[in-house]
């Protein structure tokens, strides 16, 4: 590839190498808006100050989130279909975790985080997070008998202390992250904290709002064996 070959031989001029051949110059690149931005910065970075992994990182960076997330979200869907045997407590759990990972990409340009190698991590994992504290809440839910305001109410009642106190616990946790001076500390820190954080909004107050608004009057297991919304 033409744009990515003149960015491996200009950051290998900034850096003192003699020769610059790596493996990645002779892959090319499918979109053509990463072609034009990879030409773009070639242009800037004749002065030497440019590093070829940055360049590929950013320019490929968006599509392998979304196919990753898209991997993900499908397989926690799965995972719990297969474990509770309830269609509507997977697809209440699919719907938190979607809702959990659009509203930390708000976090992140609210805080000023870039999408990059550092940050899509976390990104991943707030998927698994956020069904970490959602499923507690949904669970004692699907189990509690009564009006959806009692079973919400029972539910919370149940649960929601313990989930507080892992959040917390979690948070204060990620804290200690914020002291260090490297790039990947401080992204881990900002990132994780907006994930403790939007996961207790879900478990603790959206999840069961729209349970509550959602579930029929009169649902409820009753055994202990599922049923309800």
């Amino acid at each position: 590839d033409t744009a990515r070959g003149r960015c491996c031989r200009c950051a290998a001029r900034s850096r003192g190498w003699a020769s610059a051949a790596p493996l990645s110059c002779t892959r090319t690149l499918t979109f053509s808006s990463n072609r034009r931005f990879l030409e773009e910065r070639c242009s800037c970075c004749e002065g030497g100050a440019f590093h070829s992994p940055a360049c590929e990182q950013d320019a490929t960076i968006a599509g392998y989130t979304l196919a990753s997330l898209g991997a993900v979200l499908i397989s926690v869907l799965g995972v719990t279909l297969l474990l509770s045997a309830q269609p509507a407590f997977a697809l209440a759990m699919g719907a938190c975790a979607l809702s959990s990972v659009v509203l930390l990409a708000g976090w992140m340009r609210l805080c000023s985080v870039p999408l990059s190698s550092l940050s899509v991590v976390p990104l991943l994992l707030a998927v698994g997070l956020s069904i970490d504290y959602c499923t507690h809440v949904a669970h004692a839910f699907w189990e509690a008998q009564g009006t959806p305001g009692q079973r919400a109410t029972r539910a919370l009642a149940a649960r929601g202390a313990s989930v507080s106190l892992g959040g917390v616990s979690t948070a204060l946790t990620v804290s200690l992250l914020a002291f260090s001076g490297t790039a990947i500390m401080t992204t881990y820190h900002v990132m994780l904290s907006g994930v403790v954080l939007l996961g207790l909004w879900h478990a603790l107050i959206a999840l069961p709002a729209a349970l509550l608004l959602l579930s029929p009057a009169g649902g409820g297991s009753g055994d202990g064996r599922g049923g309800g919304a």
